[in-house]
C-alpha cells in the first residue's frame, strides 16, 4: 500500500487524537507521569506514532483493509478511542475479505494499537500542558504563500496575484485517490459560496495535476464534477517554489488560509474540514484573515481609517 494513502487517512486521525486529548481527562498507568521537556514529549509522540504506523504498514492485511472506503474516518467515537475504534469499525464492515486466521492476527494488532493510542492521549495532554505563551501568539511570523504562475484545470492563466482579488482565500491541497479529500469537496464548494459574500474564495490544488498531465487533469475534473464542486482548481510546475511547497506536504487533505496580501494565516489544517472541530478552527483562521483586511474599517462612518 502506498505510504501516501495510509498517511492521508492516519493524519486525519492524528488531528482527532489531539482534539480528544484536549477535551478529555483520559489517563493510563502505562505512561509514567514524569517530568519531561516539551521536546522529549514530542519525541515520545513520534516514537509511538512510528510504532502504530509500523503495525499498519508492514501488514498486507491492514493494507488491504485501508484501501477500502474510509468514509468512517469522519465519524465520532464515544469510547475515547480514535485509531482503535476507526480500525475496528472498518474491519467489522469488511471482515468477509479476510480468513479466520487473518482476523485473529488483526484483532491482536488492534489490542496493541489501542494501548499505543492510550499512551498517545496521555503524551498529547502533557504536550498541551507544556505549550508556552509563545505558542499561543496568532501567526507571529506570518509567511507568504509562494508566488506562482500556472493555469486552472480549464487552461486559463492564473498567478499568485489572485490573492489580491480576495479578502481571504482557502487553499486546499488534495489528490484524486484520497477518499477524505474527495469526501470534503462538496463542503468546500458550500464554503466557497459562503465566502463569495465576504469577498473570499476557495482554491483547490490537486497535486496529481501539477505538471499538466492531461490524464490526471481529466480525472480531477471528473471527480470535481461528480461532487458538484465548481470552485477554481489550479496547477503549476512541481519544480516551481509553489510546487516545492506542495511537495513538502505530508498529509492530505491539507488546507491553508491566505489573506489578501498573500500571507498564510495560522497553522495549516491537516484533515477534512467536515471532521468534528475542524470547521471551527478553519472559521477562526478565516476571521483572522478578514480582520487583516478590515481592521481599519470604521462601521460608523463607512470609511477606511488607514
Amino acid at each position: 500500500m502506498k505510504r501516501k494513502s495510509i498517511t492521508a487517512i492516519l493524519l486525519v486521525l492524528v488531528m482527532a487524537l489531539a482534539l480528544t486529548a484536549c477535551q478529555t481527562g483520559h489517563k493510563t498507568p502505562s505512561v509514567k507521569q514524569q517530568s519531561m521537556t516539551r521536546e522529549e514529549v514530542e519525541a515520545q509522540i513520534e516514537k509511538k506514532l512510528d510504532e502504530l504506523y509500523g503495525i499498519l504498514e508492514q501488514s498486507e492485511q491492514w493494507g488491504r483493509l485501508l484501501e477500502q472506503e474510509d468514509d468512517m474516518v469522519n465519524e465520532v467515537y464515544d469510547d475515547g478511542s480514535i485509531y482503535g475504534s476507526f480500525l475496528d469499525a472498518l474491519l467489522e464492515k469488511h471482515k468477509d475479505l479476510f480468513s479466520q486466521e487473518e482476523l485473529k492476527t488483526m484483532e491482536s494488532d488492534l489490542e496493541t494499537i489501542r494501548k499505543i493510542e492510550a499512551e498517545l492521549l496521555v503524551l498529547e495532554e502533557q504536550r498541551q500542558q507544556l505549550l508556552g505563551p509563545e505558542d499561543e501568539v496568532d501567526n507571529p511570523t506570518a509567511e507568504f504563500f509562494p508566488s506562482f504562475e500556472g493555469k486552472d484545470l480549464d487552461g486559463n492563466d492564473v498567478t499568485s496575484e489572485l490573492f489580491k482579488n480576495n479578502k481571504v482565500t482557502i487553499v486546499n491541497f488534495w489528490f484524486s485517490t484520497c477518499s477524505p479529500c474527495i469526501e470534503e469537496l462538496d463542503k468546500l464548494n458550500d464554503l466557497n459560496e459562503q465566502l463569495k459574500e465576504k469577498g473570499g474564495a476557495v482554491i483547490g490544488i490537486n497535486i496529481d495535476t501539477l505538471d499538466g498531465d492531461e490524464t490526471q487533469i481529466a480525472e480531477a475534473k471528473r471527480i470535481l464534477e461528480q461532487k458538484g464542486a465548481v470552485y477554481q482548481n489550479i496547477r503549476f510546475d512541481s519544480s516551481s517554489e509553489a510546487g516545492k511547497f506542495a511537495g513538502e506536504i505530508i498529509g492530505f487533505p491539507t488546507t491553508y488560509v491566505v489573506d489578501g496580501e498573500g500571507r498564510i494565516v495560522g497553522e495549516p489544517l491537516m484533515g477534512a474540514i467536515n471532521y468534528p472541530g475542524m470547521m471551527e478552527v478553519l472559521q477562526d483562521h478565516i476571521d483572522q484573515a478578514l480582520g487583516v483586511n478590515e481592521m481599519f474599517y470604521d462601521e460608523n462612518t463607512g470609511t477606511d481609517n488607514k
